[in-house]
């Protein structure tokens, strides 16, 4: 590459700090954000949409990158295939396919299924004629590879990253005790954690399968309290379910939405998460640079954050006993949890760091032919 590239980020605003992060450690580019706010009136969006097509045609090294899959992203690249020295990179958070498909498919709104439909088109012909694509596991990937039959060579996984310092493990037992009782938690008992999005059904639904964990911890005397932070509209009934399923309801506390979840990763002793539609598996990693052991089920992605036996556990949620016994473990061995925690946030910071993930994208645009 004869000039240092442009590289032009047009990013959802709030999540896309997160490839921000790792992007503004590369010291030779040169960096423009273009946020994108879902929720702000469309002439503001199509202005934004005009500054980043601007940027985008200029004849010089440029390198585009989007997380959208709407008519705006298709236009920019369009953009990109004109300037013959921009490369187009799309960003893949999580399986938009299924989510489409569930709209498309359960949705009693016919403008909600015509717009699932169209998007569902969208995605596979962006995702297909990207220049390379950047998902945030290779289990995505294998994903878009399935859905749109781009080249495997162009699909190369870039984590995301995290603000370390924001999520860190705490520094004493004071500190500790002092938090738990900030936020309302007894001196005594056990705290198992879970953080989820539930706007998204198969998601959120499957931590009912956690229930009869729980209820085998309770039959053993285990004082254990399963504290569930997150919003969206299946909420209550997954709430609903959980409740009619544990034998203590009212060891079961629902946070809804939670302004610093750092602090709940803090004070609990396990981080719990059951899911199937994760892409990778973000609060897996913000529990591990808090220095928590994780315990989520076997599920693909999630190999990608959590090492089995090293810095978490991956269980067969269809044997609740056997993972209750394995809890049970955990909670009465505080040395455990220290030695697993520490191990976990090790590799955090070695994996998904803001420089780790930016020496990975620094070195692909330093390959890229433009």
């Amino acid at each position: 590459m004869a000039y240092p590239p442009t590289v032009i980020c047009h990013l959802t605003l709030g999540r896309a700090s997160k490839l921000l992060d790792a992007l503004k450690t590369i010291t030779n580019i040169e960096l423009i954000y273009f946020p994108v706010d879902p929720y702000e009136p469309a002439v503001n969006r199509l202005r934004t949409l005009f500054s980043a097509l601007r940027e985008t045609i200029r004849n010089r090294p440029t390198v585009l990158i989007s997380d959208g899959t709407g008519p705006y992203v298709l236009i920019l690249l369009l953009a990109a295939k004109i300037n013959r020295k921009a490369r187009f990179i799309a960003r893949l958070r999580g399986d938009i396919w299924s989510a489409f498909q569930f709209e498309r498919q359960h949705s009693e709104s016919l403008l909600l299924r015509f717009r699932a439909q169209r998007n569902l088109a969208l995605s596979r012909t962006i995702i297909g004629q990207s220049d390379l694509v950047f998902p945030v596991s290779k289990f995505l990937g294998e994903i878009a590879i399935s859905e749109t039959g781009i080249d495997r060579r162009k699909v190369i996984p870039v984590p995301t990253t995290l603000p370390l310092a924001k999520f860190r493990p705490l520094d004493s037992s004071e500190e500790l005790s002092n938090l738990r009782s900030a936020l309302g938690i007894a001196p005594s008992g056990h705290i198992l954690f879970s953080l989820t999005n539930f706007d998204y059904y198969q998601k959120t639904i499957v931590m009912t399968e956690f229930c009869p964990v729980l209820n085998a911890l309770h039959e053993q005397g285990v004082d254990v309290t399963w504290v569930i932070g997150g919003s969206g509209i299946y909420m209550e009934e997954v709430r609903e379910k959980i409740c009619e399923q544990v034998l203590k309801p009212e060891c079961v506390k629902f946070l809804g939405h939670v302004q610093r979840p750092e602090q709940w990763y803090q004070a609990s002793d396990l981080f719990v998460h059951y899911t199937e539609l994760d892409s990778l598996g973000n609060v897996l990693i913000e529990a591990g640079a808090c220095g928590k052991p994780v315990l989520a089920n076997d599920y693909g992605p999630l190999h990608e954050v959590v090492i089995h036996n090293v810095t978490g556990f991956l269980v067969d949620k269809s044997r609740p006993h056997e993972v209750a016994l394995l809890c049970q473990k955990l909670l009465t061995s505080p040395e455990d949890r220290k030695r697993i925690g520490a191990a976990a946030r090790n590799y955090i910071v070695g994996t998904f760091s803001p420089q780790a993930v930016g020496l990975r994208i620094s070195t692909i645009i330093d390959g890229l032919d433009i």
